[in-house]
């Protein structure tokens, strides 16, 4: 079983439950051949959404970019199982969530080596990203809202995410010795109004130089808003479905997709 770990916030979790969408046939379930580590430690066949009761997410009718990631790429054969680790959590933030030491980071980090452990022969092949809406808040939280980041925060993504990948790669390097990263950039459009520094956490991100980092842009895949006119903030099933499909394959045409090493 090739085993990913799903990390970063709402996109990678999937929050799309009241988009007017069904989920999509490459996103569905794939009995045996596509499962989750549920939060109650066992291998399961994967059902969307793989984060139900991760960090207390509720949202059944929903999906993130994963399953169709999964599917397409047991159909190119790169793949003949595919397992997740779900640890993303809606509304997190790199500089304060998931640097090391933070509890999410840590939770991450417990959740891939109880998944090893439940799984003698599987092989842990990389991390989906997809992350950077809450280090693009404004310096003051919104009405009603406690997060806040500002333009500093904002600067400081890449060199945040470096230290957050370079220290993930070091705790787990028993399983692989450079952990694969598919990073999702982050989407300008129709953004600006609650995350005015989206445009600097996507140039932090175009420019970050770290081997073994793949980037997906999410520029064009379909959001919908939560309210009429508003901020474009989560991908549709559609969307976050051909993100995922995306992700497939911009992995497989990299020659990581057969490098596991351990250290």
């Amino acid at each position: 079983m090739d085993v990913w770990v799903l990390a970063g916030q709402s996109n990678t979790v999937g929050d799309n439950p009241n988009d007017g969408d069904v989920i999509p046939e490459v996103a569905k379930s794939w009995p045996g051949k596509i499962l989750a580590f549920t939060p109650n430690d066992k291998w399961e066949d994967a059902i969307p959404n793989v984060h139900v009761g991760v960090h207390g997410f509720p949202h059944e009718n929903s999906v993130g970019p994963d399953m169709a990631f999964a599917r397409i790429l047991i159909s190119l054969g790169i793949s003949q199982q595919v397992g997740f680790i779900p640890t993303a959590k809606c509304g997190s933030n790199l500089y304060q969530e998931w640097m090391p030491g933070t509890e999410f980071y840590s939770y991450m980090i417990a959740r891939v080596h109880a998944a090893m452990a439940a799984a003698p022969e599987a092989v842990l092949r990389g991390m989906i990203w997809v992350q950077g809406e809450s280090d693009a808040l404004p310096e003051e939280p919104a009405p009603g809202k406690t997060r806040k980041a500002g333009k500093l925060v904002a600067l400081q993504y890449g060199s945040n995410f470096t230290e957050f990948l370079g220290s993930a790669r070091a705790d787990l390097s028993k399983y692989h010795a450079e952990l694969p990263c598919i990073m999702a950039v982050m989407s300008t459009k129709q953004r600006e109004a609650k995350m005015p520094y989206i445009d600097i956490v996507r140039q932090q991100q175009m420019e970050l130089d770290i081997p073994g980092v793949f980037k997906v842009d999410m520029q064009g895949f379909e959001f919908y808003p939560q309210q009429p006119g508003g901020d474009l903030i989560h991908l549709s099933k559609s969307g976050v479905s051909a993100l995922g499909t995306a992700m497939a394959y911009c992995y497989s045409a990299s020659t990581w997709k057969q490098a596991v090493s351990k250290s």
